[in-house]
């Protein structure tokens, strides 16, 4: 039994490290790495998620690059201010 719990210890402690390495490695080496990991023979949804992380912006945000200059004009700003 113990020897199962350590097995899915370190399985969480492995998939934790990537994913903290991942998340925190430079822009420009995960786009490397993806281009790299892309020669190789992978599932279908895993090369989609992959194709998706090598073209996106440095900041990985969907909402950066569909706003544009004209919508920011187009805010308006409300000062209210509070009565003594």
């Amino acid at each position: 039994m113990l020897a199962w719990q350590d097995l899915i210890t370190a399985a969480l402690v492995v998939a934790s490290f990537c994913y903290a390495t991942w998340s925190l490695m430079p822009a420009h080496w995960r786009r490397i790495l993806t281009g790299a990991m892309l020669q190789w023979p992978l599932p279908a949804w895993a090369r989609l998620r992959l194709s998706k992380a090598t073209a996106g912006g440095a900041c990985q945000c969907d909402g950066c690059e569909q706003s544009s200059p004209a919508h920011a004009a187009e805010k308006k700003i409300f000062f209210m201010q509070r009565r003594p």
